[in-house]
């Protein structure tokens, strides 16, 4: 049996479909698979719309390598950009894990018990902040520093300037 659910709640959708939409002003902006609307957007709205994640500006370095404020990393895709394009890369709170001997430190600003996970809010060394979902047994207080790196196989970015939730609100809706 086919059916169209339409709803608003994104952990519906991606339980109940397999298949989704991401509409914004009336247009489909992706239909995929939930799998895909979260690791492989195809626009910077959907990437931001998705599930949870702070956009860190980088710089293209390679077709698959950027750098950020907090390390290099090489995804699993190439970007047609020229080398030095200035960039925002999507990282996700699943993307950050733990790593007491590592040399990213960061602060506990914020934390949200989920039952198996804790999300955190960390503040970078700028000042920026990211999220991160740590196992519930690596119960760290706010205002602790911690150790950090970032695991991120799917690597998300977009030339900056790409356009934002800022520049033109919107209700979005998921099918």
């Amino acid at each position: 049996i086919t059916a169209v659910l339409v709803t608003h709640d994104q952990h519906e959708a991606f339980a109940l479909g397999d298949q989704v939409g991401v509409m914004h002003e009336g247009r489909i902006l992706q239909w995929d698979t939930p799998y895909n609307l979260y690791h492989e957007p195809n626009c910077r709205f959907v990437a931001d719309f998705i599930g949870q994640g702070v956009f860190l500006p980088g710089t293209l370095l390679a077709p698959e390598t950027v750098e950020t404020e907090i390390g290099t990393y090489r995804g699993n895709r190439a970007y047609p950009w020229p080398k030095g394009t200035r960039i925002e890369v999507l990282l996700r709170p699943d993307d950050i894990v733990p790593d007491p001997a590592g040399a990213l430190r960061v602060q506990v600003v914020q934390k949200a018990f989920k039952g198996a996970e804790i999300l955190y809010t960390l503040r970078l060394p700028s000042g920026g902040r990211v999220l991160a979902l740590f196992p519930s047994h690596t119960d760290h207080a706010v205002g602790e520093y911690v150790g950090v790196q970032v695991q991120a196989d799917h690597l998300v970015a977009f030339p900056l300037g790409s356009g934002s939730m800022a520049e033109k609100p919107a209700t979005p809706t998921t099918l």
